[in-house]
């Protein structure tokens, strides 16, 4: 056994020809996995199939997902996984998760490049350069800091312009002030916290945005500040 686990680090592809009782080991499974996702596509049916398994092995490698059993390649929470590791893995996915929104803004926030496929969101502001750079609300079972908006006020700015600001309490019960301009968005003010204010909280540059019990997801990026007053 600890043969072939060293034997699969070094060529993970092995697993083709291991014997049968290794194909279904997590342990040795997940050793291939974690040197190249692909693979998995050498796994029993049993653990291919099933979704804790198939779980630790995006983790591991996400492109192990296009490798898993076909069910769960339909299985949105493990596609979002996915992508937000590696945008690319869309591409290697069944293509109807082109016609989801929320896993192709997802994809395009990690890769910009795969909007290469998507032709009809190319003017769509959400999917520009900046409209994703400024996106940094975590989406639906993304891990990152909780930021509940306490409350927003209009206030007169430097430039003699009227912006907004915004008071932002962390888990902790440590308050943030953001200043932000009159038009701003959920995404700036996403975008702002993590560059200017939790640069330490926010490894992976995603915050979770709560307003009134309410938690935004990657598609309320573009909503502003004042629709929420009203």
């Amino acid at each position: 056994r600890d043969s072939w686990l060293r034997r699969l680090e070094a060529d993970p592809m092995d697993l083709e020809s291991a014997p049968d009782e290794f194909r279904a080991d997590p342990e040795i499974v997940l050793a291939a996995v974690k040197a190249l996702g692909d693979a998995l596509e050498f796994a029993s049916n049993d653990l291919r199939s099933d979704r804790e398994f198939v779980l630790r092995a995006i983790e591991l490698d996400a492109f192990s997902l296009p490798c898993a059993s076909d069910e769960l390649q339909f299985d949105k929470d493990l596609v979002l996984a996915a992508v937000r590791q590696h945008g690319s893995v869309i591409e290697r996915l069944p293509s109807e998760w082109f016609e989801d929104i929320e896993v192709v803004l997802e994809a395009a926030r990690e890769q910009r490049t795969i909007l290469e496929n998507c032709p009809d969101l190319w003017e769509d502001p959400r999917f520009s350069e900046l409209g994703l750079k400024q996106n940094c609300i975590a989406g639906q079972g993304a891990s990152a800091p909780v930021c509940t908006i306490e409350n927003f006020e209009q206030v007169d700015l430097d430039s003699g312009d009227i912006g907004w600001n915004v008071v932002v309490r962390l888990l902790s019960g440590e308050e943030k002030v953001v200043r932000l301009g009159s038009h701003a968005t959920l995404g700036e003010l996403s975008y702002e916290l993590v560059t200017n204010h939790l640069q330490d909280l926010a490894s992976n540059h995603r915050v979770q945005l709560v307003f009134e019990g309410r938690r935004f997801g990657v598609l309320d990026a573009m909503s502003s500040l004042r629709d929420l007053k009203q």
